[in-house]
């Protein structure tokens, strides 16, 4: 909040979308990477490091869960298949466009319905090792407000504010990136100050520091969610399912989460790179115009200049003859007025040239700007 009255969210402005585009792209990697013990039914590390955590993957390979790798395999591969053609499928079947869209995007709540049911009529877990979600606690978090004193106080504010600053960043960046898929740009102070209220919050029911997550707003993204309407339909449901519906979810194996997670991230991450390709080909094309610019205005400069030279030749020539010819005469002044009449004649025609030049030169500006 202390942010937000000193206006700090014009410093993502200084960001360039190069950096946006690179820290969206590591997260998502980071995310994806993150993503493999589960969907393998493996025992993962705790820290986020990439590098480690493939070391770590690749050395428990001989205890390799192939029930948790194929509910991954197929979790994922229904979510393509249904991404790319569920929705162009059940229009050509007779419904609606607009309802098969709503049923494309329904396609992760429709598989994790059916992996439920699957895993409690098969039981995954005791019968497979498949690891599952199991007891979720039930009821709404109680309020606690916790008043930290002012030693605490002094002690908590450095970490605090470079909490508040990776929070901001790493929210602003995940949201840059996901407007700029709809040519859209988001407000950084507008961020700051939803962030603070948020956090607010969240202190109230002592939880976690809250920021956006990079996989939760891409699969949100890829729901189709377009306003704020849809955190808050988000927030009811889930505030139902925690009073009331929370032991349905008991079956769910972790694999067809990670699945939909993965899917998402890495929908994210091709939208970056094609982005980035379609930058590049751009950059290209601009390149080859502004040398095809240059080649065609050194031709015009030489074909002028040639021009040019040739009307100096003809018009030295001129002068020579009327030399030759003015030697023969008894009197100078027909000589004098032969020259003053040659110099006119000059200089008509390198103004002639002038205009010429002007229009190179200013397409060539034009070309450059």
């Amino acid at each position: 909040m202390i942010l937000r009255a000193i206006r700090f969210g014009y410093i993502i402005s200084l960001l360039s979308h190069a950096v946006v585009a690179g820290f969206i792209t590591a997260a998502a990697v980071l995310i994806i990477g993150n993503q493999f013990p589960t969907a393998l039914g493996l025992q993962g590390l705790r820290e986020m490091n990439l590098a480690a955590q493939m070391i770590h993957l690749g050395r428990q390979l001989a205890n390799l869960n192939t029930g948790s790798l194929g509910i991954s395999l197929a979790s994922v591969v229904s979510l393509v298949l249904c991404k790319l053609y569920l929705a162009n499928g059940l229009a050509a079947m007779g419904l609606r466009p607009e309802n098969a869209g709503v049923v494309a995007k329904a396609a992760p709540m429709i598989i994790v319905v059916l992996a439920i049911g699957s895993s409690a009529h098969f039981n995954f877990n005791v019968n497979y090792g498949i690891e599952i979600v199991g007891a979720i606690p039930t009821g709404l978090p109680a309020l606690a407000w916790l008043l930290p004193s002012v030693d605490e106080t002094i002690q908590l504010l450095p970490g605090s504010f470079l909490m508040a600053m990776i929070i901001f960043l790493e929210s602003t960046s995940i949201g840059s990136a996901m407007a700029s898929k709809n040519r859209q740009r988001i407000e950084p102070n507008q961020e700051l100050l939803a962030l603070g209220v948020a956090n607010v919050g969240v202190a109230g029911v002592a939880g976690f520091p809250v920021a956006g997550s990079f996989a939760r707003t891409a699969v949100n993204f890829a729901s189709g969610a377009v306003s704020q309407l849809a955190s808050l339909v988000t927030a009811f449901f889930l505030g139902v399912t925690l009073l009331w519906f929370s032991e349905w979810f008991f079956a769910l194996p972790t694999a067809v989460l990670s699945a939909i997670v993965i899917v998402s991230a890495a929908s994210a991450l091709r939208h970056l790179v094609k982005r980035r390709c379609q930058l590049l080909v751009m950059v290209d094309a601009e390149k080859k115009r502004r040398r095809h610019a240059d080649k065609e205005t050194r031709r015009s400069i030489e074909r002028i200049l040639k021009t040019f030279k040739a009307e100096v030749a003809r018009m030295d020539k001129r002068i020579q003859a009327q030399i030759q010819s003015s030697a023969q005469l008894s009197a100078g002044a027909e000589l004098a007025e032969s020259v003053r009449g040659v110099g006119p004649k000059v200089s008509s025609t390198l103004l002639s040239f002038l205009p010429e030049l002007g229009r190179l030169t200013r397409r060539r500006i034009t070309s450059l700007a």
